[in-house]
C-alpha cells in the first residue's frame, strides 16, 4: 500500500528533524525532500512549521506506539525489544545520521520558552511512558515501579541513540540492551 501525500510529508518531516534538527527543517524544503508539489505542503499544513512539527511528532509517536502495541501481547521484554530494535534499524540504516526527532525537538530551546513543538515532544514521551507502564503493570509490576521503570527505559534508549550517533557505533545500544534485560528481569521477579 502506498503512502498518501500527507503521510509522505509527515514521514519526510520526521526524517528531516531526525537528521537536520528542528532549525534545519522547513516547510519549503519539505516539498523537495518528500518529492511532493510545493503547494501541497501549504495545503496540508496551513499552520506552517508549527503545525508540521506538531503533526510529524504525532506521526512518530504513533509509529513507536504501534511497535509497542504489536509486541505487547508477548510481554514486557518483547515490547521493550521492539522499541530497541526500531532504534537499531533507524541508526544502522541511516549510517548513524538519524536520531529521534522527538528528542531533537525537546532539546531545542525556544526564544519564548516552551513552544507548541516542546509540548508535542513532551506528549510523545508521556504517551510512550504510559503505554510501557501499562505493559509492565499487566505483567505484575506495581504501578509506582512500572511508572519509574518505563521512564528509565525511555531515558536509556534515548541516551543510547544519542551516544550511537556521536560514536557512529551501535555499541551503546547493545550495552543498554544488556542492562535493560537485567533491569526487566529484576522488576519482573525472574532474575
Amino acid at each position: 500500500m502506498t503512502k498518501s501525500t500527507r503521510e509522505r510529508m509527515l514521514a519526510g518531516a520526521a526524517q528531516m528533524i531526525a537528521t537536520r534538527g528542528l532549525a534545519g527543517t522547513s516547510v519549503r524544503e519539505l516539498a523537495e525532500f518528500a518529492r511532493v508539489p510545493r503547494g501541497s505542503t501549504y495545503h496540508h499544513f496551513p499552520g506552517g512549521k508549527d503545525q508540521l512539527v506538531d503533526e510529524a511528532l504525532g506521526y512518530v509517536s504513533e509509529r513507536i506506539r504501534g511497535h509497542l502495541e504489536q509486541a505487547r501481547t508477548e510481554g514486557p521484554e518483547a515490547a521493550v525489544g521492539a522499541f530497541l530494535e526500531s532504534w537499531r534499524t533507524i541508526l544502522v540504516d541511516s549510517a548513524f545520521q538519524s536520531g529521534c526527532p522527538v528528542l531533537a525537538v525537546a532539546t531545542v530551546e525556544g526564544p519564548e520558552g516552551e513552544t507548541a513543538a516542546h509540548r508535542a515532544a513532551a506528549e510523545a514521551f508521556r504517551s510512550w511512558q504510559a503505554l510501557l507502564a501499562e505493559v509492565f503493570e499487566e505483567s505484575g509490576v506495581p504501578a509506582t515501579r512500572a511508572a519509574s521503570l518505563s521512564w528509565t527505559v525511555i531515558a536509556l534508549l534515548e541516551g543510547a541513540v544519542v551516544l550511537c550517533r556521536s560514536t557512529r557505533s551501535i555499541e551503546p545500544l547493545d550495552r543498554v540492551e544488556v542492562e535493560l534485560r537485567g533491569l526487566l528481569a529484576a522488576a519482573l521477579g525472574s532474575d
